[in-house]
């Protein structure tokens, strides 16, 4: 199964046949990861042991992004999400934008430009609150 759909059939298994066959297509050839000059973007981070080029779809799915901080070498700056946090975190190895919009009713992105900072941009709700739960 390929990456859009491995991450909506582990969320919300009753989806998938409701999706309309356009959308499941998009999905099914989505990349687990993509490198755009100095950014690379996935998920959930990477496993800093290995190359970028080489990164397991578990650790881009599933992996735990503050590995990334501690990563030996040269690397291109992470931009994941998977663990919901209050604000926008911009350091120099990753950018997380998960605001959990799901609970928080905030919604984050950034700005990304060439010789330029990252900008992070948010709007919404800033207090978490209960998730509903959707059914599917």
């Amino acid at each position: 199964m390929a990456c859009g759909l491995a991450i909506i059939s582990s969320a919300m298994p009753g989806l998938i046949p409701k999706l309309p066959e356009t959308h499941a297509r998009f999905l099914e050839n989505l990349p687990y990861g993509l490198r755009v000059g100095d950014y690379f973007f996935c998920h959930a981070g990477i496993d800093p042991e290995c190359p970028i080029t080489a990164q397991n779809p578990d650790a881009l799915l599933w992996g735990d992004p503050a590995r990334i901080d501690k990563a030996a070498g040269s690397l291109p700056v992470i931009v994941h999400g998977h663990i919901a946090i209050d604000e926008i975190l911009i350091t120099s190895r990753r950018i997380n934008i998960d605001t959990g919009a799901y609970a928080s009713g905030k919604l984050s992105a950034v700005r990304l430009q060439a010789n330029a900072t990252p900008f992070g941009l948010s709007a919404g709700e800033s207090t978490r609150r209960q998730a509903e739960v959707a059914t599917w």
